[in-house]
């Protein structure tokens, strides 16, 4: 199930051609993609925002390449392969690693602290659009 953990949203399984696309993961991805078409023209994106349906299609996987395009234009960082894996924890909840052990950075990662920093507003709507659980930064021990 597609989760927050503030102030980052992740999914449990990879979105992508071929890939697991549970519904409510590729539903966050869309959810992501769709705040951050309102905030301008990506190059290479389609013209219409992402569709909050749940379901992976070539649009969707080119909104998704669109986005790795632009930021690794900017840094370099990320690899255009149209897939969104969940972001990689480095041990407890929050504690987020933004790169992979390849040195590629997180996509989703990426989308997080884009759309966060640009239109906060707009990332937090995301949580009450999509009903998304939140889980507690630090769990308690039971």
């Amino acid at each position: 199930m597609a989760y927050r953990i503030m102030p980052v949203y992740n999914i449990d399984r990879t979105v992508g051609e071929g890939e697991a696309n549970l519904p409510h993961d590729v539903k966050l991805v869309q959810a992501l993609l769709s705040g951050l078409a309102r905030l301008g023209p990506t190059p290479e994106a389609p013209k219409k925002a992402p569709v909050l349906d749940g379901r992976f299609t070539p649009e969707l996987k080119q909104w998704i390449v669109a986005f790795q395009k632009y930021i690794a234009s900017r840094s370099g960082a990320l690899r255009p392969d149209g897939k969104v894996h969940p972001i990689p924890l480095a041990g407890n909840p929050g504690d987020w690693k933004s790169k992979f052990s390849s040195g590629y950075s997180s996509t989703l990662y990426a989308m997080n602290v884009f759309l966060r920093d640009s239109h906060r507003d707009a990332h937090e709507h995301i949580a009450r659009e999509l009903y998304l659980k939140e889980l507690p930064l630090f769990p308690q021990n039971s």
